[in-house]
């Protein structure tokens, strides 16, 4: 059997799907927050998973470096009680 044509370009193609995600995560999680400190660091640690998938798009990053570099900022907002877009992100990361 063949493979379908897209499936031979790899899979750099789900680090740009999955960096579209966190950032629109970031963006319905900044507009859902209350107060300007939480749209703010939703914002920022929802960047910092989308360069975490763009990076890992364009290189080959060894799996706890990259595992840390997504699940951190979802972590750091369930941490500190930020319900704004943490279980989508743990998506993101999971996938």
């Amino acid at each position: 059997m063949r493979q379908p044509a897209w499936t031979s370009r790899g899979d750099g193609w789900f680090a740009w799907v999955a960096a579209a995600l966190a950032g629109l995560i970031g963006v319905l999680g900044s507009v859902a927050a209350t107060g300007p400190a939480a749209r703010v660091e939703v914002a920022v640690l929802s960047a910092v998973t989308a360069a975490g998938f763009l990076v890992a798009g364009r290189r080959r990053l060894p799996t706890p470096v990259l595992a840390a570099w997504t699940f951190t900022p979802a972590i750091v907002l369930a941490l500190r009680e930020r319900s704004e877009g943490t279980m989508f992100l743990l998506i993101v990361a999971l996938s």
